[in-house]
């Protein structure tokens, strides 16, 4: 994506930086999530954000919201979220679904609560789908059957929880052969996949709400230009360090 007056939209709005550079929802080791909830910041940001994507002096492609824009941002957040479909179900996703049309004039607005209630679930879908991963460990597999694992699930439909169930018995049965055939021994397999499951457990709750934001936005953002990503600050000042040290050598 490109603007017109790039140098004067940063000293303009220093908490706001696009990019064309894909980023991906990133977990903060260092803070943990304590209240999960948009702050004025983020409102202000939210609008600025709309108001320069939708502006032709700024944006290459502009995009005002419109219905058909509202669901293309709402698809793109839960597939940044959940795009392998393995967390939320699909009764979670048909709850969200009076939330699609408000999504574009409340993003507008600067309000972001569709954003964090979504996000809510998630955090307690990975959560629970976490813990039952790792009380499979538990128990010894049988390899003996012939089952199919459905690995890329970017075009299935929503699951039950039934079948979300059985989606990760399988998956978690995909781990240990992948270990068990590269000569580990049960033991070292089930610390290893707990500690492992363990691991992303930690990093959902690890996430703050600038992630969240950002997110979000990043799906608004893609959704007018797919080459245009939103950075917070912080993330934007990383993203030059390692530029700098990139041309550097």
């Amino acid at each position: 994506m490109k603007f017109k007056t790039s140098t004067f939209l940063l000293a303009l709005v220093p908490a706001l930086v696009l990019t064309g550079t894909p980023l991906a929802l990133k977990a903060r080791s260092d803070n943990r999530v304590a209240t999960m909830a948009p702050t004025a910041d983020q409102s202000t940001a939210s609008q600025l954000v709309y108001g320069l994507l939708s502006d032709s002096r700024y944006a290459y492609r502009p995009g005002t919201m419109t219905p058909a824009l509202s669901a293309d941002v709402f698809k793109r957040y839960l597939e940044a979220l959940d795009g392998g479909k393995q967390y939320f179900t699909a009764a979670d996703v048909e709850r969200f679904a009076p939330l699609k049309p408000q999504i574009g004039p409340e993003l507008r607005n600067g309000e972001l609560d569709p954003a964090y209630q979504v996000f809510a679930v998630y955090k307690q879908r990975v959560l629970e789908r976490i813990a039952y991963a790792r009380g499979l460990l538990k128990q010894n597999f049988d390899f003996n059957g012939h089952e199919r694992f459905e690995y890329d699930r970017k075009d299935a439909p929503w699951a039950t929880p039934a079948q979300l169930d059985d989606l990760w018995r399988k998956s978690v049965m995909n781990d240990w052969l992948r270990l068990k055939l590269a000569g580990k021994k049960p033991e070292d397999i089930r610390t290893t996949l707990d500690k492992r499951y363990a691991n992303i457990a930690t990093s959902v709750q690890q996430l703050k709400g600038e992630d969240v934001f950002q997110t979000y936005l990043n799906a608004y953002a893609s959704a007018v230009d797919p080459h245009t990503d939103y950075f917070t600050p912080r993330t934007a000042d990383l993203f030059n360090q390692q530029m700098s040290l990139s041309l550097e050598g």
